[in-house]
């Protein structure tokens, strides 16, 4: 053995020894005739270091010449005595195992063990040497260190080539070739001469993980390629951290958002999950790359660090840091004007302001060299504000004086930046006969005192108009409507003043509505199409604007108005004692409303009347008494309807004819008049329990409910024409009874059988069209009752008065059809009666069978001097047919 190298031993920063690949360098000796004691032994130094005084012993072997042996191996442990202590009696103070590697240097190449026996009885015949991680060279030969290395990717591998000839001397200025035979990096190769100690070295760097196998070759004396032994070369992915940016600085004003995105790299191609700490806690809360900052509660101007983490999964975690700069916002303010309450001009000023810690000063300028007024705000929510100022304009001692001032808002905050909203009024004072108009042309607004014109600007300048009157006069305003709707966007104030005769003129044009808002006697709003005139001390409101409709609402508590026909205008006003003692809203003269006419009461007892001694015609749809508790209609008077609600109570008094559509009641209904007369029909709707009261009539009657009671009270109460319902409605007895006075009337309830649960019915000359059932009594006056070929069930009596008729019109067809009458009671007929059965109208041939025509529980009583006519009926009922009467039962 001429020389041995040892492997560069790994660092322990890179584990190589729990990676599996240890260096080892074990010495094993064996020696005869080892027997223990103090004058026995050997000595071992290796590479001219002492490793053991006391080599020998006892251990191994039997005390007799030539079965004495000791030798290091199996069993023993490669731990070095000390080396210096001598022969001891334990016979295990040296095994003759030993661990070279304390004497072996890296990159040696050789090692020198030295052997001695001073007491020249020992006999060292052998010695194995245990190698891993390292090469030898034997002759001429090629050894190629490090056998095994471990990288990291991108680190740079040197790997060295010892050349030696057969004296184990270094060959100097050979070339030695290296190649990469097998792994990721197969194929590398490269060339180097060997240098004064024989040795060549080459390097490369590892771009990819894996195990690459490297080996180096050379041509020898003989000139014969020779190869080194094989390295192995492991190369690690080691990942490494990303790399992340916040982005910015962003921009953003308080109270919005702004969006921020974070970058990042990572070296490994590894994915990178962001989290985002945007309040700068220390906490990441919000995940994402793109995420949202929100400046609804920070006050700007300020600036506000943001950090982003990115993660790359393997461990790693990095931070960047990011700027949002926060921008004031100046407060945004609208203002309305409000001249309403007693002409005294309101500012009700709104604004909102994103930046919720702010403070605010509001400070409104009238106009007019009046000191500025300070308002205070009220939060309506976060960020949105109100305020309101008023202020008295005083108009200088001049007839021909008006004036338009600008209104100012300003909104100034905390940091200084300030809005504001504008708007003009117009401002008129003293006595005399207003005129609000556009020009000619429409494009100017104009307001005139008599002949004088006070204002004149153009259509949006002015913002509200203004007019004060003086107390004891006679004032007016006329809103001419002739070039259009000359009303400005907040409106139009007409306070006339106390006492005189004050009033307001709507004139000319049209419109699509037209609405009164009354407050109280004298006060109160119109809105025109939307626009608004208001106005304070009034006793009288004329409109001759045509309006397609018309909405009349009244004041709270009782109200009593007298609606009442007035050449082509209607006039509606407080009405006079006895019927209404209370004056409650103004007297307002109006064009009859060509859509709708809609009058709407409020909280208390409201009573609309109907009056006139000549025709009021109503608009074709009405809606009456929303809300409210009446609707009359009194003396002598026409009246024509479309449509009319009353969720009230009808009261009818001396009303002559009502004619036209439906008056639909949710309330009770009231006839005072058993003369009136006409084509309308008064309809009981709703759900509720309702109440007819006569002595008076209707035109026509109609029961449509969806539920509750109808009860008629003491008494009678009159239907003039028509009784017609629906089913499901039950009508039940209050101690009066419906009387049919016309003899043209029908009762007709669609087909059905329905449920009139009444004490009476009085009829005179009525048709029944449908079945009928009545739980009371059934009374039959003059002209009578043809029940055609209905049924009619009658709870209790029936009776026929004199000159009354009770007919049966037999419908004998194919098959037969007749009607019957079942009385529960008795069936009377009073002297002058007259019972006739009709056959006259009856088609198709008789198929025979039974015809039961009445039927009583009671009887029949007063039979005498009725008359009973036959008609027709030998020309109809043939031989082997029956016809019951049941008289006499």
């Amino acid at each position: 053995m001429h020389s041995w190298d040892p492997a560069k031993r790994p660092s322990q920063s890179r584990h190589v020894q729990g990676a599996g690949f240890p260096l080892l360098a074990i010495l094993s000796l064996g020696i005869s005739f080892g027997f223990q004691g103090p004058t026995q032994f050997s000595i071992v130094n290796v590479n001219g270091i002492r490793m053991s005084s006391s080599a020998g012993g006892q251990d191994d072997g039997q005390v007799a010449n030539g079965a004495l042996l000791t030798v290091g191996g199996i069993g023993d442990t490669n731990a070095n005595p000390p080396p210096f202590a001598g022969p001891a009696n334990n016979p295990r103070t040296d095994d003759e195992l030993y661990n070279l590697l304390p004497f072996v240097n890296d990159g040696a190449t050789s090692i020198s063990v030295f052997t001695q026996n001073p007491s020249n009885d020992d006999n060292i015949f052998f010695a194995a040497l245990n190698l891993k991680s390292a090469t030898a060279v034997v002759g001429e030969g090629i050894l190629l260190s490090p056998t095994e290395a471990f990288h990291n990717v991108g680190e740079v591998h040197t790997a060295t080539a010892t050349l030696q000839n057969s004296l184990g001397q270094p060959i100097v200025g050979r070339q030695v070739v290296f190649e990469v035979i097998a792994g990721p990096h197969s194929g590398l190769s490269g060339a180097a001469i060997t240098n004064s100690s024989g040795q060549a070295s080459f390097s490369y760097t590892g771009f990819a993980p894996g195990n690459d196998q490297l080996r180096a070759r050379f041509q020898n004396n003989q000139n014969q390629t020779v190869f080194s032994n094989s390295a192995v070369i492991h190369w690690i992915q080691v990942n490494s951290p990303p790399s992340v940016d916040a982005g910015g600085p962003y921009d953003v004003d308080e109270g919005s958002t702004v969006q921020l995105s974070a970058s990042g790299l990572d070296p490994d191609g590894d994915f990178i999950t962001y989290d985002w700490d945007l309040d700068n806690n220390g906490s990441f809360e919000t995940p994402g790359q793109t995420v949202d900052f929100s400046a609804a509660l920070l006050d700007g101007p300020s600036s506000h660090t943001v950090r982003v983490r990115g993660d790359d999964g393997h461990g790693h975690q990095v931070i960047a840091n990011g700027t949002v700069n926060v921008h004031n916002v100046a407060p945004a303010v609208s203002i309305t004007l409000d001249g309403c309450d007693d002409c005294v001009v309101t500012v009700e000023g709104a604004f909102t302001d994103p930046g919720l810690p702010d403070t605010h000063t509001i400070e409104i300028s009238w106009g007019d060299g009046s000191p500025n007024s300070f308002a205070t705000r009220n939060v309506v929510a976060p960020g949105v504000y109100s305020f309101s100022a008023t202020h008295t304009y005083v108009a200088v001692n001049d007839p021909a004086f008006a004036a338009v001032y600008g209104i100012t808002a300003t909104v100034t905050d905390d940091d200084l930046d300030s809005g504001s909203a504008s708007a003009d009024v117009a401002v008129a004072s003293g006595q005399g006969s207003y005129t609000l108009q556009l020009s000619a042309g429409g494009a100017n607004l104009e307001l005139y005192r008599g002949a004088t014109l006070l204002v004149d600007e153009p259509v949006g300048v002015v913002d509200l108009v203004v007019i004060t009157g003086k107390d004891n006069a006679n004032d007016s305003l006329n809103v001419n409507h002739a070039e259009g709707n000359p009303i400005p966007e907040f409106g139009v104030a007409f306070c006339a003043g106390e006492d005189g005769f004050d009033k307001l003129t709507n004139s000319n044009g049209s419109a699509g509505s037209m609405t009164y808002n009354y407050a109280n006697v004298e006060d109160g709003n119109i809105q025109v199409d939307g626009a608004e005139i208001c106005y304070h001390g009034l006793e009288q409101i004329v409109t001759t604007t045509t309006t397609t409709d018309a909405v009349f609402n009244f004041p709270d508590d009782d109200n009593d108005g007298v609606l009442q026909r007035s050449g082509s205008s209607l006039t509606l006003n407080p009405a006079d004692p006895p019927w209404a003692p209370e004056h409650t809203f103004t007297k307002t003269k109006f064009t009859i409303p060509t859509g709708s006419m809609t009058i709407n009461g409020n909280d208390g007892s409201d009573i609309v009347e109907i009056l006139g001694t000549s025709t009021t015609t109503l608009a074709p749809s009405n809606v009456m008494n929303v809300e409210t508790t009446e609707f009359a209609m009194n003396y002598n008077v026409t009246v024509n309807v479309g449509t009319m609600v009353v969720a009230g109570d009808l009261y009818i008094q001396e009303v002559g004819t009502i004619n036209g559509g439906v008056i639909q009641v949710q309330g009770d209904v009231t006839s005072a008049d058993y003369t009136v007369q006409g084509s309308a029909t008064v309809s009981l709707v709703g759900s509720g329990d309702q109440t007819l009261t006569g002595p008076g009539q209707v035109p026509n009657l109609d029961i449509s409910k969806s539920g509750g009671t109808v009860s008629v009270a003491a008494g009678w109460f009159g239907v003039r024409g028509d009784l017609t319902g629906s089913g499901g409605t039950f009508v039940a007895g209050g101690g009066g009874y419906l009387s049919l006075q016309d003899w043209d009337s029908t009762i007709d309830f669609s087909g059905t059988l329905y449920n009139l649960e009444i004490a009476k019915i009085h009829t005179e000359s009525a048709t029944l069209l449908s079945d009928l059932d009545v739980a009371g009594n059934l009374e039959i006056w003059s002209g009578g009752l043809n029940l055609g070929s209905h049924r009619v069930t009658v709870g209790g009596d029936v009776l026929v008065r004199a000159d009354a008729l009770l007919a049966f019109d037999v419908d004998v067809a194919d098959p037969p059809t007749s009607p019957r009458l079942d009385v529960g009671g008795t069936l009377a007929f009073e002297a002058g009666s007259k019972l006739r059965i009709d056959t006259s109208g009856s088609t198709g041939p008789s198929a025979g069978g039974d015809h039961e025509l009445v039927r009583t529980g009671g009887g029949i009583t007063g039979f005498g001097g009725v008359l009973l006519d036959l008609g027709a009926i030998d020309a109809v009922f043939q031989a082997g047919d029956s016809l019951f009467l049941d008289l006499f039962e």
